[in-house]
């Protein structure tokens, strides 16, 4: 079994845990990985991209010119892709980009992306989180106390929702809160620190087990 330290908010040890080997002792599946972040990226495009074809243009249907004598092409119609404002050839229709990943294959790279974390040395266990006011430069405090290095991207689990700590750290660009049940691999990817309180490492290993 792996076993990791847990500490308090100034980053002093106060204990330690044992880790599932199911989830933070797996060799890393990079070709998993790379297929999952590659489908939660296609599923943010909207698909909404949209030109016009020669027959959806509003254009007049009369021929610009006569067939013969003018020394020029043969043109039958302005809306002629050829034309300024005319047509799109093969152009953009809406579609979905949405790729289909099977539930055990998303679990499966996840728990490959949190053994990385530990493997780094980027996984921190608290024993608690809470904060009483709510202010930013409160959950800024904590936060350094934690990372040691400022504008470091960090990802919080925490159990669950708190009020408090959502408002002190929505305005925290590279601070992102989340949920045991909300994990994914690019957020595990994007982030440089993974912070959790013992209390979500417990969902976490009930969930993802």
């Amino acid at each position: 079994m792996v076993t990791a330290n847990v500490v308090d908010i100034n980053l002093k040890s106060v204990g330690t845990v044992t880790l599932s080997d199911d989830i933070f002792a797996r060799e890393p599946h990079g070709s998993i990985v790379h297929d999952i972040v590659r489908t939660q990226l296609a599923a943010r495009r909207r698909g909404t991209a949209k030109t016009k074809t020669r027959g959806e243009v509003n254009a007049s249907g009369a021929k610009p010119y006569r067939q013969k004598g003018t020394g020029r092409a043969r043109r039958g119609t302005n809306r002629s892709p050829l034309l300024v404002g005319g047509g799109t050839i093969f152009g953009p229709t809406p579609r979905s980009y949405d790729l289909k990943i099977p539930k055990k294959i998303r679990k499966l790279g996840i728990m490959s992306a949190l053994s990385q974390k530990l493997k780094d040395g980027d996984l921190i266990i608290l024993d608690e989180m809470t904060i009483g006011s709510g202010k930013t430069k409160d959950f800024v405090e904590i936060w350094q106390n934690l990372v040691r290095a400022r504008n470091t991207k960090t990802l919080f689990v925490i159990p669950e929702k708190n009020d408090a700590l959502w408002r002190s750290s929505r305005n925290i660009g590279c601070v992102k809160l989340t949920l045991p049940d909300k994990l994914n691999v690019f957020d595990l990817l994007y982030y440089s620190k993974l912070v959790m309180t013992q209390a979500a490492l417990a969902r976490v290993q009930e969930v993802y087990s």
